[in-house]
């Protein structure tokens, strides 16, 4: 039983960072695409960075009190929610935004993650 759980963890950890990688690289190359602006690119990574400043203490905390398969469950699906959200819209401020919270959100899971790699 217990080694059918961490095979099904290992092959859901290995599909969200397929699925971060994909937006991440992504993510410039629809901003490209859209506006032909080398500064909006940039700022299209800085959206997806920035979070990581911003929301990573406060997610440290958070990590901390509740519990690892509800974070990591819950971000996981606000993710996915979110990178459809980018993959349907036409308009830059959403798909910035999108960006924006899906590195904050990523917070939450990335600090789990490495959470459960000391345990």
């Amino acid at each position: 039983m217990l080694q059918g759980n961490i095979v099904r963890l290992l092959i859901g950890q290995f599909l969200s960072q397929v699925g971060d990688w994909v937006a991440y690289v992504a993510l410039p190359l629809v901003v490209l695409a859209k506006t032909g602006s080398p500064v909006l690119v940039s700022f299209s990574l800085l959206f997806e960075m920035l979070p990581a400043f911003i929301v990573g203490p406060v997610a440290g905390v958070v990590v901390d009190r509740y519990n690892r398969r509800t974070i990591m469950l819950l971000s996981d699906f606000v993710r996915a929610a979110l990178l459809v959200v980018m993959a349907l819209t036409d308009q830059l401020w959403l798909l910035l935004t999108a960006a924006f919270l899906v590195g904050a959100v990523s917070q939450f899971f990335v600090l789990r993650c490495r959470l459960l790699s000391l345990i």
